[in-house]
């Protein structure tokens, strides 16, 4: 049986951290295939401004370019309104009959997963895995609240402690990334004046 993975976010801008994770879940789900799934509107952030669409999918495209195993998937910018993940597993198992799917969520996601459009189906469509962001000093994620979140597995050593909103703040201030973004990302960004 063939396994999926299910990389979804805004990706404003997809970054070095991303691309860790993504290599992760390969190696510790053993997938064939992780598709990235650039949103085009995230439910969750209805209010917030991001870059266009087809810049977010042409960022990812250029992260994931040199391994095999990682494939853009466009059906979510391409597909007007919300980007609602029950939608995108039913029809990718559509396109993918007989495989397995894991849906791959930071651990900051998982607290709010029982309010996500049609949870119940979604655990039928894909598995559950799980990487950590590092949250603030102090900070007590509701994630880690007993009681509040679904069974999932866990990807070891995959932390996203990177932010895009960190990025885009560097980027607006003219102050240096560092490694934070591939080479071929952040030409994009400079030759296309995103977050400027």
């Amino acid at each position: 049986m063939k396994q999926i993975g299910v990389f979804g976010g805004s990706f404003d801008p997809p970054h070095r951290a991303h691309e860790r994770i993504a290599r992760a879940a390969c190696e510790q789900l053993g997938l064939d295939l992780l598709l990235w799934v650039p949103a085009r509107q995230p439910p969750h952030k209805q209010d917030q401004l991001l870059a266009k669409p087809n810049d977010r999918l042409n960022m990812v495209q250029l992260l994931a370019r040199d391994v095999p195993e990682f494939v853009v998937d466009a059906r979510e910018i391409e597909r007007a309104g919300p980007s609602w993940t029950v939608d995108t597993l039913e029809s990718l198992h559509e396109d993918y009959p007989g495989a397995h799917f894991w849906l791959i969520v930071g651990s900051d996601n998982l607290a709010g997963f029982p309010s996500w459009r049609r949870p119940d189906r979604i655990r039928q469509l894909a598995s559950l895995a799980v990487y950590e962001r590092a949250a603030p000093p102090g900070h007590q994620e509701a994630a880690n609240i007993p009681g509040r979140k679904p069974h999932a597995l866990r990807i070891p050593g995959a932390t996203l402690d990177i932010s895009s909103t960190q990025i885009r703040h560097l980027l607006q201030s003219r102050q240096p990334t560092g490694d934070m973004l591939s080479p071929p990302v952040l030409d994009y960004i400079v030759k296309n004046g995103l977050y400027q």
